[in-house]
């Protein structure tokens, strides 16, 4: 499992960190977990549409992200 961090473009909160079992996939949500045994969901975004260098474009959001 990957660590990574990720930060809703253009909201206040500060940032999303967790576990992720897959990297992100276009057509697949992307699901972030507290630890590596998949314990409890620190955020399941929408489907993502787009991937770029540092931001992952999902149904609703973008969201800015890194691996930690």
């Amino acid at each position: 499992m990957t660590r990574y961090r990720i930060k809703k473009v253009g909201d206040t909160q500060k940032y999303f960190e967790g576990f992720a079992m897959y990297p992100p996939t276009i057509g697949e949500r992307f699901v972030l977990w507290y630890n590596k045994l998949g314990g409890g969901i620190v955020i399941d975004t929408s489907p993502v549409l787009k991937i770029e260098e540092d931001k992952i474009h999902t149904m609703y959001s973008i969201y800015e992200i890194e691996k930690v």
